[in-house]
C-alpha cells in the first residue's frame, strides 16, 4: 500500500527493454527520496535517477553541482510559474 503522502503528479513510460526500463515521473514538490520510495513500495528496483527540470527550467547539460544565469525568458516562466501557485 502507498502512503498518501507519497504520491506523483503524473508518470509515463518511456522505454522499456529485457532488463531496464525508463520512466518519466511529475512532482509537484519533490520531497528528499520521494521516487525512491514510492517506486519501492511498487516493488520496483530503482537504478538511476535523472532530474531534467525544476518547474519550468529545463537542465539539458547541465553538470551537477553547476549554475548559470538564467535567460530573460527562463526568468518570465518563473515569475509566471509563481504568481499560478501549485
Amino acid at each position: 500500500m502507498i502512503p498518501w503522502n507519497i504520491c506523483a503528479k503524473g508518470a509515463r513510460l518511456l522505454r522499456h527493454g529485457d532488463k531496464n526500463s525508463w520512466l518519466e515521473i511529475t512532482l509537484d514538490e519533490g520531497k528528499n527520496r520521494q521516487i525512491r520510495r514510492l517506486l519501492e513500495k511498487l516493488e520496483v528496483r530503482v537504478l538511476r535517477l535523472v532530474r531534467v527540470s525544476i518547474g519550468p527550467l529545463e537542465l539539458g547539460d547541465l553538470k551537477k553541482s553547476s549554475t548559470r544565469r538564467l535567460t530573460p525568458e527562463e526568468k518570465q516562466a518563473i515569475n509566471r510559474a509563481l504568481r499560478s501557485g501549485p
